[in-house]
């Protein structure tokens, strides 16, 4: 990934960057947009704080250190890179004072708030009822605590109070929804402990408080409608057409006259009762005729389209209004109360578990950090509190719009009571880029800061205004585009913005935005038309400016060159179709990479595995058994898995021992799963895994596959999750399963492998979320028409500690799935909290792009008005783009300074170019060879450069030749030998492959010490140059995409070229020089090398069990092209339809 770097040298800053540094005398909230150098403020602030208050300052009374500066942010990688950029700084300045700060900067709190509350425990572990010697659990290991308190909870015997209510409860809702409310309850256990606090001592209280906040919930949502202008427009509409002077016998005018006072009552009543009367009447009448001689075409149709819009408005809004009441008789209600009263018992019961296991684990998890730490502080105010109030004189907190309540409140009790004379706070975030309410972070703690400080603190408010970051067509379309959206604060969580300039080293940069529309279920999908951009991008050499060094006076200078491939970035909202996306760039062959974040354990590679790793656990799990036959390990068709399912057996594993006796493709199945089964109690887990990817010949398959690099590199750095669990201790079968299935349950964040390394050339493919802080060149904004996830889980608590809110099956519904009252007023509050969430990450988004931003979606014949809160709905009616605009393949705004910007945009032609990956032709199954009719299947023509490549290896298997890799031919020990040989030959130390590979027998110890120096006796290492170990290829040779991986490659001095193959069958010589197939797999890779101007070159094998090496003869051109279309014939007729 190629990011502009950031530069370290201080520069002279703006006018309200240095109002930000230098205000010492009061507190200061700073307000930074996107790409405004908010970093650089925090950090020379802290310099300007020890320039000007450290001991070494004779102006200083109570001189200061580092020491006495606390610096917070949210992430690791945040704070490091804070301290790496004050680390910096202080090793620029001289003297005995800077000497001194730096070697207590080692120390020094610039830290994450989750390490800060660790440190505060730490100090005073007896006060916060902890041992002293607590660790912190990581998010694994806290949910596999909790896993095992669940399914204690469910399994184990408890008193017949809570055991009752635990049976009703899982009676209600199950056991996978109960296993979800109380994982939610327990991440926000204070406030859930509160409301069952509340409803065991007072539940009148909690009914009258539900009934009070159900009463203004519908107030609010009728004056939401009411003042909603399309609403009143299209009310005030239909009263003008029924002001018409139109024949009072039209059937149309008749419903008009008829509906005339339900609709003037929508305007006027103020009571939310007779506004919903007032609806259900209207809803109840409908528009019929309306004759022609009476109505123009143009304005009956005006009429039918707006009364339909409103009625589908009202439906919408009243029925959801109406259903939010409570009535304590009901016996939805009494349901309600009674599943609530049993979840208190079952939730405390289990609360119970699990503190016993993280106390028998002697940790506690990140929750509890700030938990205990808020506890710490409120209860020992004058002790605990006042020490750090006296440490810490200054307070410097980042990304302020991350905060949550809870630590919110921390601060609030170290900087004690609010006063001018409090100058100690200065805090620094944007509420525009506040995008993690998953995390209960709550943005309107921002406002409360800002209001504490400019209020009762006397302090400053500073936006910052100057984007350093992004090109005048980046920063003109944020502004207006963000000017609109955020153009109201009339919610706690809603904030308008601040315009923002252009630096002045950026004013003359061209940058570009660009929005491409696709028509929906058009037939080349977006993936596709975004990889063919991103081709044009690079082949039309498009222009970034990327930074260089600064000039005399401290400015940054810019250098124009052409983009590459690590210049872009494809950020996505959502992980749904990242596979669309990569398989799109796999296919022009544009090199990416899948940036951390979830999805990696849901690679279709990685699904696979855990299918395998569950079956050899449970044998006996027919779920992964099927998806293992239907994986490339075995390959088995849909109809094939059919047959088998047809014979008798109590599992599938059975059923495949009986359908054997008929079927040897079936029987081969069976050896191999039985043959594994018993490996799996034998050898370590890595061992064991490598064992069944050698001898089930997988890797081939991935190998020839496009993106074979990607898949193999995220296979073996999954075996390096499990190796380094391995190391730390015990760790077997059940632990894994446990593990991987956990980490699929939370979709834990993990990235794909890295093919090469971080600053390799290719396209960064990322969520939004995961871009946070950074920028790129290039940014695509895929996705854009996709409408937004609402959907919550069965439980919701309000910040209200008496509101709580569950989904139940309704006994007088049929038992279907039933919002309780307050969970749909809890719903619909955090569905606007969400809207606006999307907004903000829309600007996260769209401030990523330094030079070039394109956005893309899909469009439908109508274009977007704003009613599916897609990202599409915001921009398009927001900025007036028009059907006129997309003809014209432009439009132009505005920005603050008058001066107009071009949007590009693109609706891509019908017949852009769509490379299709090679479809095998289309095999009948057997059971439909009797069948009547034609069965054909549509074979798309594609370019010869799209063809997937034939890995070398696999092409023998198909001519009916001994099997190629040396691996295959081995049994148990001996495949996993094979293996290990190659390892060593590869170079790495014999001591960790005897290891890793789990190696027992001693004499194959003793040959894996010696084989990689019995090889050298055979070469002269001095007349070796160029060599490449593991030299991977693609090439078409005859027009046929070949793959492969040289073991050994180098120029010898006479400018000849060898092809080395290790090979360590049990074979004489002589037999093993005669094998067609290894003649055949050397014949490959001597032509490949030479296509790569590795010419001359000459094959050779190595016989490790005979310590020789065997030069082979190069094929005439007919035999070896004999050879190779007989094979490639062969896989196509084979492979899976």
């Amino acid at each position: 990934m190629l990011n502009r770097a950031k530069k370290e040298e201080k520069m002279a800053g703006t006018e309200r960057q240095q109002e930000a540094i230098t205000s010492h005398d009061t507190s200061v909230v700073v307000s930074a947009g996107a790409g405004t150098g908010k970093t650089y403020v925090l950090v020379n602030k802290y310099m300007d704080l020890l320039e000007s208050f450290g001991w070494q300052n004779p102006d200083s009374i109570n001189g200061i250190s580092v020491l006495n500066i606390l610096a917070l942010t949210f992430t690791d990688k945040a704070a490091a890179e804070m301290k790496e950029r004050i680390r910096s700084e202080l090793e620029k300045r001289e003297g005995a004072f800077w000497e001194r700060s730096r070697l207590e900067f080692l120390i020094a709190p610039v830290q994450t708030f989750h390490s800060f509350c660790a440190s505060v425990l730490r100090e005073f572990p007896f006060e916060a009822g902890l041992e002293p010697s607590f660790n912190v659990l990581d998010q694994e290991e806290s949910s596999r605590i909790f896993s095992l308190s669940f399914q204690e909870l469910i399994h184990t015997p408890a008193e017949k109070e809570i055991k009752d209510s635990l049976i009703r409860n899982l009676s209600v809702v199950g056991e996978y929804s109960l296993e979800k409310i109380t994982r939610y309850l327990y991440s926000h256990r204070e406030d859930a402990e509160e409301f069952f606090f509340q409803l065991e001592s007072n539940p009148d209280v909690v009914i009258s408080r539900w009934q009070e906040e159900i009463q203004k919930f519908r107030e609010q949502e009728v004056d939401n409608l009411r003042n909603n202008k399309k609403f009143s427009d299209m009310v005030i509409s239909l009263l003008g057409f029924a002001a018409m002077d139109i024949p009072a016998d039209d059937k149309a005018m008749i419903y008009l006259q008829d509906v005339k006072p339900y609709l003037e009552s929508l305007l006027e009543t103020d009571n939310p009762d007779k506004f919903l009367d007032a609806s259900s009447s209207f809803l109840q009448e409908s528009l019929k005729g309306g004759s022609k001689k009476n109505w123009s075409e143009d304005l009956l149709k005006e009429l039918r389209e707006t009364n339909k819009t409103l009625n589908e408005l009202l439906k919408k809004n009243i029925e959801y209004i109406r259903k939010t009441e409570f009535i304590p008789e009901n016996p939805f209600s009494i349901l309600t109360l009674r599943f609530l009263a049993d979840l208190n018992r079952t939730f405390s019961r289990f609360c119970t578990i699990i503190e016993k296991k993280k106390s028998d684990a002697g940790g506690i998890d990140f929750y509890d950090l700030i938990r205990y730490t808020k506890k710490l502080f409120r209860t020992n105010q004058e002790t605990v509190a006042s020490y750090y109030k006296d440490r810490y004189r200054y307070i410097l907190i980042d990304e302020f719009q991350d905060t949550d309540p809870a630590q919110f409140e921390i601060v609030n009790t170290i900087i004690g009571e609010p006063s001018p004379e409090v100058n100690s706070l200065f805090i620094v975030g944007d509420p525009k880029q506040s995008i993690y309410l998953f995390r209960d972070a709550d943005v309107t703690r921002f406002r409360d800061a800002q209001n504490l400080i400019t209020g009762a603190c006397n302090g400053k408010n500073i936006p910052l205004d100057v984007c350093f970051r992004s090109s005048p067509e980046v920063v003109s379309f944020v502004n207006t585009l963000f000017s609109r959206l955020f153009h109201t604060a009339e919610k706690p969580w809603e904030f308008t913005y601040d315009f923002i300039q252009v630096s002045n080293e950026r004013k003359n940069h061209e940058g570009s935005v660009t929005l491409i529309l696709i028509q929906k279920d058009a037939e080349v999908p977006e993936c596709e038309v975004i990889s063919q951009h991103i081709e044009t991008l690079i082949k039309e050499q498009t222009t970034v400016y990327e930074e260089g060094i600064r000039d005399k006076d401290g400015n940054r200078t810019f250098v124009e060159r052409a983009a590459i491939y690590g210049d872009i970035a494809i950020l996505l909202e959502r992980r749904t179709h990242l596979g669309h996306f990569i398989h799109s760039l796999a296919i022009r062959n544009i090199p990416y990479y899948v940036h951390k974040g979830t999805g990696f354990y849901n690679r279709q590679e990685i699904l696979d595995l855990i299918s395998l790793i569950s079956v050899l656990y449970r044998p006996y799990d027919d779920i992964h058994m099927v998806g293992l036959l239907r994986s490339p390990y075995f390959g088995l068709s849909d109809l094939e898995i059919l047959q088998i399912s047809r014979y008798a057996g109590s599992s599938f594993l059975e059923k495949i021992l009986n359908s054997s006796k008929e079927y040897p493709k079936f029987a081969q199945v069976y050896t191999h799963l039985t043959g594994w089964m018993q490996c799996a109690g034998r050898l370590r887990l890595v061992p064991l895994i490598r064992s069944v990817l050698i001898k089930s010949g997988v890797m081939a398959v991935y190998g020839g596959l496009v993106e074979g690099d990607q898949v193999i590199s995220n296979i073996e750095k999954l075996l390096d999750i499990i190796r380094t669990k391995e190391e730390i201790g015990k760790y077997q079968l059940p632990d894994l399963v446990i593990d991987l299935y956990d980490a699929l349950d939370r979709e834990e964040e993990e990235g794909e492998a890295m093919i090469d390394d971080p600053d390799l050339d290719a396209v960064t493919v990322m969520t939004i979320h995961a871009a946070k802080g950074l920028e790129f060149p290039i940014v695509f904004i895929p996705e854009m028409a996709a409408r937004p996830n609402l959907d919550q889980g069965p439980v919701l608590l309000g910040s209200s500690r008496s509101l709580m809110g569950v989904v139940l099956p309704d006994p007088e519904n049929n038992l279907e799935s039933t919002k309780t009252p307050i969970y749909r007023l809890l719903k619909k509050e955090l569905d606007y909290k969400l809207l606006a969430e999307k907004k903000r990450l829309l600007y996260v988004a769209l401030t990523r792009a330094a030079d070039h931003l394109i956005m893309s979606g899909e469009i439908g014949e109508e274009l977007p008005d704003g009613t599916h809160n897609t990202r599409l709905d915001w921009i398009i009616p927001t900025l007036g783009i028009s059907d006129y605009d997309i003809g014209e393949g432009h439009i132009l705004i505005q920005d603050a300074d008058g001066r107009d910007i071009s949007v590009r945009i693109i609706t891509p032609d019908e017949d852009i170019r769509s490379i299709d990956p090679g479809v095998p032709p289309f095999i009948i199954p057997p059971e439909l060879m009797e069948c009547h009719g034609t069965f054909e299947k549509k074979v798309i023509k594609t370019q010869e450069t799209s063809k997937i490549p034939y890995q070398v290896t696999q092409l023998a298997e198909h001519l009916s030749l001994p099997l190629i890799e040396i691996d295959h031919e081995y049994e148990g020990e001996g495949a996993l030998f094979g293996s290990a040989v190659h390892e060593v030959l590869r170079g790495r130390d014999p001591d960790l492959v005897v290891k890793e590979f789990g190696i027992l027998d001693e004499k194959q110890q003793e040959k894996l010490q010696t084989v990689l120096e019995e090889f050298l006796n055979q070469i002269s290492i001095a007349e070796m140059s160029d060599v490449f170990r593991e030299y991977a290829f693609t090439v078409s040779i005859a027009g046929i995409p070949l793959t492969g991986r040289i073991d050994l490659l180098f120029r010898r001095p006479d400018g000849t070229w060898r092809i080395i193959d290790y090979k360590s069958d049990a074979l004489a010589v002589l037999q093993l020089s005669q094998k067609e197939s290894y003649q055949f797999q050397l014949e490959s890779y001597r032509r490949a090398a030479e296509i790569l101007g590795m010419n001359p070159a000459l094959s050779v094998l190595y016989s490790v069990s005979d310590k020789k090496l065997i030069e082979l003869d190069p094929w005439p051109d007919e035999k070896y092209y004999s050879f190779l279309t007989t094979c490639v014939e062969q896989i196509n007729v084979h492979k899976p339809g």
